[in-house]
């Protein structure tokens, strides 16, 4: 299963031996929806359940959630051109770097939530981040998305495609 979107709970999953959720099972990482996937994980019937962070769940990366994104390059100022004594004095264009927020403040986060505890929240199954585990004699690798680059889409995170 993937891209549940906080949905999962709308989801007939059937029944089985091995439960996999390959990410996105939040909108944006907040540790009441990693809760609320915790307990819906805790009432499958599944003796294994794994689990992999897709690139809605923001707060799980530690390296892109507090960062703010670079500045972007700055035009080269314009040519001085003498101009009439009366001509209004010119107020510089832009936010003055407002909109550079981080990760956590963009998707409207109320505040920076701790990384490693949003995905300690995760007791009911296996949480695989570049590692892997071994189900029943096979092999399971999980690794999340890159997730930075980010793009915003209607206010949600999505990935660029691969290089």
């Amino acid at each position: 299963m993937s891209d549940s979107h906080n949905l999962h709970g709308q989801v007939e999953v059937p029944h089985g031996d091995v439960f996999i959720h390959a990410g996105d099972f939040t909108m944006t990482g907040l540790p009441e929806e990693v809760r609320e996937f915790n307990a819906f994980l805790g009432c499958l019937p599944h003796k294994d359940k794994i689990v992999i962070a897709g690139n809605h769940e923001l707060s799980f990366d530690r390296d892109s959630y507090a960062r703010r994104p670079p500045r972007p390059p700055q035009p080269p100022p314009a040519p001085r051109r003498a101009r009439h004594l009366a001509s209004p004095p010119r107020t510089p264009r832009g936010d003055g770097g407002a909109a550079r927020c981080s990760t956590w403040e963009r998707f409207g986060h109320p505040e920076q939530f701790d990384c490693g505890a949003v995905r300690a929240s995760l007791t009911n199954c296996t949480y695989l981040e570049d590692a892997e585990t071994v189900v029943r004699g096979h092999r399971i690798y999980g690794s999340p998305p890159p997730f930075p680059p980010l793009l915003v889409l209607s206010g949600h995170a999505a990935s660029l495609p691969p290089y």
